[in-house]
């Protein structure tokens, strides 16, 4: 139903060149081997606007987090309570994001982030790569609609997989303590790959195996004092 309604309201608007000074991009961020980062869209914006549409292009060895079957996408305090985010995959690692307003409202401000994602490394990210913002329209409260160029931001792998292997630090938050024990058991109970769990972090032991022996491993480094 929120694609209908946004898709009807997109198609009733009308097209008009891209404005100079307007911008919807992510800035340039290092992400290690098997970790997950929140990194912020950016909206830089001298007109008002009530609603706008991007799609999301990620390298191989990046992934936008899944929570039950909805992309992990999270509006910031320039978007009021009634502001709706719907996202899909178009294609491979291209995702369509969509964020309006129910009630026809404007973003606050004129700078900075607009929403924020959740991006994965899979364990054997490394070297640079892009993420790009490519088809993006901003749509004002008359319904006018402006394109914007596309926007290229470099990503970073700073550690190979190797250098975080066996670390302990199996939610990636830098830090050894009860929460990576809890994420551990969750991911030895789903016996497969879960979000915000580094396959190679949980490997505690070092044997290529990720099962309750790595629990208990883990359990006596936290004791131990990490």
């Amino acid at each position: 139903m929120k694609k209908l309604l946004i898709t009807g309201f997109l198609l009733a608007a009308t097209t008009i060149c891209a404005i100079a000074n307007e911008r919807l991009y992510i800035e340039a961020f290092d992400i290690d081997a098997g970790e997950t980062k929140t990194v912020s869209m950016l909206l830089e914006n001298e007109e008002t606007y009530t609603a706008f549409q991007t799609d999301l292009y990620l390298p191989d060895g990046i992934t936008l987090d899944l929570d039950y079957d909805e992309y992990i996408i999270d509006p910031t305090s320039r978007l009021s309570n009634d502001f709706v985010i719907v996202s899909n995959m178009i294609d491979d690692n291209v995702i369509r994001i969509l964020v309006y307003s129910m009630n026809v409202s404007t973003f606050s401000g004129t700078s900075g982030a607009i929403v924020t994602l959740q991006l994965t490394a899979d364990n054997n990210f490394k070297g640079t790569a892009t993420v790009e913002l490519k088809n993006t329209l901003l749509v004002k409260a008359d319904g006018s609609e402006y394109s914007l160029p596309a926007e290229t931001c470099t990503v970073n792998g700073s550690t190979s997989s190797e250098e975080v292997h066996n670390s302990g630090d199996v939610n990636h938050d830098e830090s050894i303590n009860i929460t990576d024990v809890t994420t551990l058991i969750d991911r030895v109970l789903a016996g497969a790959k879960i979000d915000g769990c580094c396959e190679q972090c949980a490997d505690v032991n070092g044997d290529n195996d990720i099962n309750i022996s790595d629990v208990t491993s883990l359990i006596d480094l936290v004791l131990a004092g990490g």
